[in-house]
């Protein structure tokens, strides 16, 4: 008789064993040991709302993780500058 293979959970395996919440709409992605949200494909997007996998915080509890957002306002403000410049240079030029 073949003895069978315990299956992991998933803090045996590494992963957050709690709730990921999309921080968009409030979808709730519920992990199992066969699939982990951090080994879901990289171009996955919340089935709720299409929000990136990014967008995702921790719930521990009533507790959900921090979101910062701020490099990528940052890149978006100094890329219209840019671009704003270039616009600005290519007209008076």
């Amino acid at each position: 008789m073949m003895a069978r293979k315990k299956q992991l959970t998933l803090a045996e395996q590494g992963f957050w064993e709690g709730e990921w919440v999309c921080a968009d709409c409030g979808y709730i992605f519920e992990p199992d040991a066969a699939a982990p949200f951090e080994k879901l494909p990289p171009r996955w997007k919340c089935p709720q709302c299409a929000g990136p996998r990014r967008r995702f915080v921790k719930k521990a509890g009533d507790v959900l993780g921090n979101l910062d957002d701020s490099p990528l306002v940052v890149g978006t403000v100094v890329a219209a500058l840019i671009v704003a410049g270039l616009v600005y240079v290519g007209l008076t030029a």
